[in-house]
């Protein structure tokens, strides 16, 4: 077992149970995925091999003869070349203080037996992938720090070529009194030794520091003992100059701080080398977003680790619902539910990114929320009383439904958050007639306006919180609690939807969220569509459609969805099958994905187009785009997640026109 991956991206894996079968199980999971495993049975035979190879990944059953499966953790955690090494345990039984004990000892995950294959083949393949961008991120880092140092010591060569004693060089006492001013110094700065010497540091150095000030210098000072950076200074006499600065705490032998120096180069004749560092300073930059992001994916891997738990458990019990001949309504009805927040938690990130595109449509609010409210019931749980006013004859609104559905649930977690040991929850709506200037201090047109309130009786806010909530990333649930993206959704999805939204809270008091939205106006009807419009029903049998789709799991689903309407589907993996089969016969219809490997979906629309012009495609994506990469308008889009009905729903619709000129 070699150290890293195989060259063929398989990955060396050491397996460690007890159970034959278990191991078998294992072993099999692993080839299956590319790996690699190896495969024993005691904790001890761990800790040997350990000692003369080096896997990519352990995995480990909780209970192992001889040392534990927890013992194997601390004892590997307490090796310095073993730190990083992703560990992931096994265990039979769903314990909260086995899991807890687990991740304490330092595993990086665990997984309760018995589990689906993928399961353990995605874990294991997320945390290879982690290991692999901390290697990458280290060794960028260490790239960059040569890059520095070599440029470093090649601007000190050359300013040392240019003037022997051109260096400013200035001590200072603790209370930042100059002691010291030499020749260079006079020379870049521009105050003579007499002037400099005695007086405070800030009071004779240019105070032009950029984005730094002396009292954030000190402060840095302070903390490492070191600040260093290239500034653009203006001289006692006006003269505009480059220098790259040090300022570093000098220390006495009991390690108290002695003064400080200061050393300036003087690089106004090199200044045009500043686009050679100008690459390595962006590489700097670019592993702070990399940290950043990192940071996001945590939150966001939060969220989605909880509806894919409720996913995996509700299907493992389905499946045996039936194995024992019984009807598994109530899970499915859970994977359908946890589906949809998973879809929900992506419609999100895409709408707070920009991607996600708006259709407003003419609706009814109270509407909207009467089929929201068991939805509300089970997510506030039984400890919270919903209780809805909805005022009568209320006008309709124009929104994006699926925008206006994410608003209020939003609110409603939010709101449940709030009252851990329950409460109430209001859900109100009437009608606000906006005068000229109540409509100003809200930033809005006077009006007609369906006035929605989400109100709680739980824990409240202070007015720092309150005045935060709407920013992006803030949360005041803890790390690892979420994105922090919820409430920066909200505002931005009332905003674009030509609302306004406020908040209401004192700590102990309850919050309250009103949103104002306008009510639709007769004059606007031609320019939305209708919520009811009536759908398409038109027979599929006897089309054929081709599909493209490269994730071989999207596409069987769509061959089962479409196969008992008697639609003849071509089902191709890649954007080159496609056009060959477009070269066999002309379809009814495409299907493709929008993002495949080696041909995009806009590529092979494009291609379909040369040969058949008049060929409908339906592009299916997962994020949140209109537009091709020409930036040409995508006419039919089906969103994923969707439902087999949606698919129907939308084929229909775009082969419809097709139908009509037949």
């Amino acid at each position: 077992m070699s150290q890293g991956q195989h060259r063929d991206g398989g990955a060396a894996i050491l397996v460690a149970d007890d159970d034959f079968a278990m191991r078998h199980v294992l072993e099999e999971c692993l080839l299956d995925a590319g790996h690699f495993p190896v495969v024993v049975h005691r904790g001890d035979e761990v800790l040997e091999r350990l000692e003369h190879v080096m896997p990519d990944a352990l995995v480990l059953d909780h209970a192992l003869p001889g040392v534990s499966g927890l013992e194997l953790v601390r004892a590997v955690r307490g090796q310095a070349h073993l730190q990083d090494l992703p560990v992931i345990m096994l265990t039979a039984h769903d314990d909260t203080a086995v899991r807890l004990g687990a991740l304490e000892a330092g595993a990086d995950d665990i997984l309760t037996k018995p589990f689906e294959p993928l399961e353990l083949q995605t874990r294991l393949r997320n945390l290879l992938r982690l290991k692999n961008l901390r290697r990458a991120l280290e060794e960028r880092n260490f790239t960059l720090e040569e890059e520095v140092a070599r440029r470093s010591a090649q601007l000190s060569r050359q300013s040392a070529l240019l003037q022997a004693l051109s260096d400013a060089i200035i001590f200072a006492d603790p209370e930042l009194r100059i002691l010291t001013w030499n020749a260079g110094a006079e020379v870049i700065y521009g105050h003579p030794r007499e002037e400099a010497v005695g007086a405070r540091l800030w009071d004779v150095l240019p105070r032009d520091f950029g984005r730094e000030d002396p009292e954030q210098v000190e402060q840095a000072l302070r903390r490492g003992g070191r600040w260093a950076g290239e500034l653009q200074q203006t001289t006692a006499d006006g003269r505009a100059i480059w220098v790259q600065a040090s300022f570093t705490t000098l220390h006495d032998h009991r390690g108290r701080t002695a003064g400080y120096a200061v050393v300036a180069h003087d690089l106004t004749e090199l200044h045009l080398a500043r686009s050679q560092l100008a690459e390595a300073e962006a590489r700097g930059h670019e592993a702070r977003k990399m940290e950043a992001l990192g940071r996001l994916i945590r939150g966001i891997a939060h969220d989605f680790n909880n509806y894919l738990a409720v996913i995996t458990s509700s299907a493992a019990l389905g499946q045996e619902e039936v194995e024992a001949g019984r009807a598994p309504a109530e899970d499915l009805a859970m994977v359908l539910d946890a589906a949809q927040r998973a879809g929900d938690l992506t419609k999100q990130l895409l709408a707070f990114s920009k991607r996600q595109s708006m259709a407003p449509v003419r609706t009814e609010l109270n509407g909207v929320i009467a089929r929201l409210r068991q939805m509300f019931g089970r997510v506030i749980g039984p400890g919270v009383q919903v209780d809805l006013r909805l005022a009568q004859e209320l006008p309709d609104v124009v929104v994006d439904v699926v925008a206006l559905e994410q608003v209020l649930m939003n609110l409603v977690v939010n709101a449940r958050d709030a009252m851990p040991n329950g409460g109430t929850l209001t859900v109100d709506t009437a009608v606000a007639a906006l005068t000229e200037a109540e409509a100003r201090a809200q930033g809005l047109a006077p009006g007609a306006y369906v006035r929605l309130r989400v109100e709680d009786t739980g824990v409240g806010m202070d007015e720092d919180t309150r005045s935060r909530v709407f920013e992006p990333f803030f949360s005041t649930k803890g790390p690892d609690k979420g994105t922090g993206l919820g409430l920066a959704t909200v505002y931005k999805l009332v905003q674009e939807s030509g609302g306004q939204i406020s908040v209401r809270s004192e700590p102990g008091l309850g919050t309250a969220f009103e949103i104002l939205l306008p009510g639709f106006s007769q004059a606007a009807e031609s320019d939305v569509a209708r919520l009811d419009e009536a759908p398409v029903h038109l027979s599929l049998a006897g089309r054929r459609v081709i599909v493209a789709e490269d994730e071989p799991a999207l596409l069987t689903m769509i061959q089962r969805v479409l196969g008992p309407t008697g639609v003849t589907v071509v089902a191709t993996a890649s954007g080159r099958e496609a056009v060959a089969a477009l070269e066999m016969a002309r379809p009814d219809a495409l299907i493709t994905a929008v993002r495949m490997p080696e041909m995009s979906g806009w590529a092979l629309a494009r291609r379909a187009h040369a040969t058949w012009p008049e060929l409908p495609v339906l592009f299916v994506t997962g994020d949140g785009v209109d537009v091709d990469d020409h930036g040409e308008p995508m006419q039919h889009i089906l969103r994923k997640p969707f439902l087999p009905r949606d698919l129907l729903t939308v084929l229909q619709r775009v082969v419809a026109p097709q139908s009509a000129r037949k």
